[in-house]
């Protein structure tokens, strides 16, 4: 209705739907945690890369640093998870209820 108001009052159509007027069943799902998961890809990438320190002690640290770092990005992907099969039993709940 938006773009038919739009061109019966002279305006021009847009070639391309801008993102809000696209309905949400049409639009592309875009993973959640991407800057996240880049994030932390690019700290273990640093990491990964840097030369060893000559410190046994540093060395230690730097390798504990990029478990911990590997191991909260699982952290957050298992979220992301439980969060959507969450979503996905309650709705189905919520279709139970309404039976």
């Amino acid at each position: 209705m938006y773009l038919i108001e739009n061109h019966k009052h002279g305006r021009p159509i847009p070639s391309i739907l801008p993102p809000n007027l696209i309905p949400p069943s049409f639009r592309s799902v875009k993973e959640p945690t991407t800057s996240l998961a880049s994030a932390y890809t690019a700290t273990a990438s640093f990491y990964n890369g840097v030369v060893s320190s000559g410190s046994e002690e540093l060395d230690a640290l730097q390798r504990e640093v990029e478990k911990l770092i590997l191991e909260r990005r699982e952290a957050d992907q298992q979220i992301v998870q439980l969060e959507a099969d969450m979503t996905v039993k309650n709705s189905e709940i919520k279709n139970l209820k309404v039976c």
